[in-house]
């Protein structure tokens, strides 16, 4: 039988998914109500983030906690058997495979449909990000 703990991760788990799935559907709304952006208005809104294009952060909140922070956007986050946050921090996973900006989600972003707020950094070859 599993342990509280293990249900209560599990409940998360599933919650986590549902809001993903809810975020997803709110940017669907708004790309129908708002109709999809021509491909010169997507690259216009990209060009207004300075930085790497290669890798950007997402803002996150524990709603449990009230911490918040930044983490890159990566394509294997919260991955069952790869992604081990947050006992180890994204920029330490051998796992990394982050994701470069789109011209989408900088539009996105910038007309609030997003589900998270997005940020841009300039990093430098010794690791430390200049802002």
């Amino acid at each position: 039988m599993n342990s509280i703990e293990e249900q209560l991760r599990a409940i998360d788990d599933e919650l986590k998914k549902l809001e993903i799935r809810k975020q997803e559907l709110l940017l669907r709304k708004s790309n129908v109500r708002n109709q999809t952006p021509t491909s010169h208005e997507q690259l216009s809104a990209k060009e207004l983030f300075a930085g790497r294009g290669d890798v950007f952060t997402l803002k996150w909140e524990n709603q449990n906690t009230g911490k918040s922070g930044y983490s890159p956007a990566c394509h294997n986050e919260w991955q069952k058997g790869i992604c081990n946050k947050p006992k180890i921090k994204c920029t330490d996973c051998k796992h990394q495979n982050f994701k470069g900006l789109s011209s989408q989600e900088a539009y996105s972003h910038l007309i609030g449909a997003l589900r998270v707020m997005l940020r841009m950094f300039k990093f430098v070859p010794d690791k430390f990000v200049a802002t």
